[in-house]
């Protein structure tokens, strides 16, 4: 029996450029046209007799995913089990947290052992039942240099060898078949499996086997001539409109302030995402931070609660009218120039800058709304993705 396979990637569950709130469900229009994609992919899969679904990485638009981004995914996820097909769910580098020992995005679905739900979050092979016979699957999630420095083999390896471990794009499809060749996915396969993956399936029917190095000289060849995934320095450019800001004036400078902000903002389940903090007078300070438009209000009002519990001659003020622009790149991690690039091109059309955000590779801007189209035009521009 053919294999009929249903393959997704970049989801991107929180996508809401240019969205606005449904009257009807209080939810942002971009996220209901994203789901009703992905439903109708599904519906077709189904009415032509799928055998296994894969999301192949990126579910969320990034790591912290609103718990009404969860649902909706849930939602896929239970109507591909209801209908007895296995689902595979790959993590990508939108899915990764920014901080060893935190739970990645979609961690609760392997967390809860969903039968028939596979995550896939290291190397590995797995083994599953299908109606159409037993599927081996070589996971490859995204791999971060600080992975492969976290592993016994590589954590003394000089970041050179590392590096190289790390396959550009452009040898993508030889790096494939070095693994199909190490793992003997090329060799005639009895009862739907390879002879190798049911040696390992008579001790360990259903775990993931640990994936081994590429063997061979076409792996010995990869290995010697890939240059770093690190050389993509800037891949991506990208514009949010969907987040308001929240600034307090003259916040007193002394520990315990912040603390008790965002633990009563947390408490209202608003997800905050850019804080700038500045000193602007003795023992005096002004703090802002992002939080969804949709939450605006309530932020606004908790926080003035707060800040008259704290000090009545604080201020606070919300500010709708912002732009977030973020450009990112696994190269950022190894190359310098990148904020001077981003800033420069900013500067040179003249937009000011109000926040700044970095994480290992991302760096995050904000600007005025109506700035925000024309700045992502510019960090386009300057590195090259127009």
């Amino acid at each position: 029996m053919a294999l009929r396979l249903l393959h997704l990637a970049d989801v991107h569950f929180g996508m809401e450029n240019y969205g606005r709130l449904d009257a009807a469900t209080g939810l942002n229009r971009r996220l209901l046209d994203f789901a009703r994609s992905v439903h109708y992919a599904i519906d077709y899969a189904l009415d032509h007799g799928v055998h296994l679904a894969i999301f192949a990485g990126d579910i969320y638009k990034h790591r912290d995913p609103d718990p009404s981004w969860q649902r909706e995914f849930a939602v896929c996820v239970r109507k591909l089990t209801d209908a007895s097909v296995p689902v595979v769910i790959l993590v990508g580098n939108h899915d990764l947290p920014n901080t060893a020992g935190k739970a990645h995005a979609v961690e609760i679905f392997a967390t809860l052992s969903l039968p028939g739900v596979t995550v896939i979050s290291q190397p590995g092979m797995h083994l599953l039942d299908t109606a159409a016979g037993r599927v081996q699957v070589v996971g490859m999630p995204y791999i971060t240099r600080s992975f492969l420095l976290s592993r016994e083999e590589y954590k003394d390896q000089p970041i050179e060898e590392v590096n190289r471990l790390l396959v550009d794009k452009a040898e993508g499809t030889r790096a494939l078949r070095a693994v199909h060749h190490a793992f003997g996915l090329h060799e005639p396969r009895p009862n739907g499996a390879s002879a190798h993956a049911l040696d390992g399936a008579k001790a360990q029917p259903a775990d993931a086997m640990p994936l081994a190095a590429s063997s061979g000289q076409e792996g010995r060849e990869i290995m010697a001539s890939l240059n770093a995934m690190e050389d993509i320095v800037v891949s991506d450019v990208e514009l949010d409109v969907s987040q308001g800001r929240i600034t307090i004036f003259r916040a007193p400078d002394r520990p315990g302030i912040c603390s008790r902000i965002f633990q009563a903002i947390a408490q209202a389940g608003i997800v905050v995402d850019m804080i700038v903090q500045n000193l602007t007078e003795e023992g005096r300070g002004q703090l802002s931070f992002s939080v969804p438009q949709k939450d605006l209000p309530r932020a606004l009002a908790i926080t003035q609660q707060t800040m008259q519990a704290i000090d009545p001659s604080s201020a606070v003020a919300a500010d709708p009218d912002m732009a977030r622009v973020h450009v990112s790149g696994v190269g950022m991690r190894t190359h310098t120039g990148v904020a001077r690039r981003m800033f420069g091109a900013l500067a040179g059309r003249g937009i000011n800058i109000s926040m700044i955000s970095t994480s290992e590779i991302r760096v995050g801007v904000v600007v005025d709304l109506d700035r925000g189209p024309e700045a992502l035009a510019a960090l386009k521009a300057a590195f090259n993705l127009a």
